[in-house]
């Protein structure tokens, strides 16, 4: 991977097998490219192993641990390995609009005074559903201004 890769992007995954091969595409086929993709898999007693092996892109490297270490470890561990300017988490049973990427990049180079940036988040169940409950926390967790 070129040393100046503008973002690499993180996968912590643990048990996520209905979720992990969606989660990996949402990020290849992401509008902006010039990133890495970096995914440690925790142990998993499903198949993600078989899931995450089974996508080849030149952009992704692989870990898998041998023993479950838990999210904080297995991120630090990630986070040790990017070679990005920019670090980018994604969750393994999440996805990504096609401009994520492009978006935030673009307000991190227009905002040098910034260490950070979020999204909006829709909130889906497992079948890709909009999850709403008008009384839950998390309706409206990701849309502070």
């Amino acid at each position: 991977m070129n040393k100046n890769t503008m973002v690499s992007v993180i996968i912590p995954s643990y048990n996520h097998e209905k979720f992990i091969e969606k989660c990996i595409l949402s990020i290849l086929n992401q509008s902006f490219t010039d990133f890495e993709l970096l995914i440690a898999d925790d142990c998993s007693t499903d198949s993600s192993r078989e899931k995450i092996q089974g996508i080849k892109d030149s952009r992704i490297t692989s870990y898998f641990f041998e023993e479950n270490v838990g999210t904080v470890q297995t991120l630090n561990f990630l986070i040790s390995k990017c070679k990005g300017k920019y670090i980018a988490i994604i969750g393994s049973d999440d996805l990504w609009e096609k401009d994520k990427l492009k978006l935030q990049v673009e307000f991190m180079e227009s905002n040098i005074n910034y260490g950070a940036c979020f999204t909006w988040a829709n909130i889906i169940d497992d079948d890709d559903i909009p999850y709403i409950e008008n009384d839950s926390i998390n309706n409206d967790i990701f849309c502070e201004e």
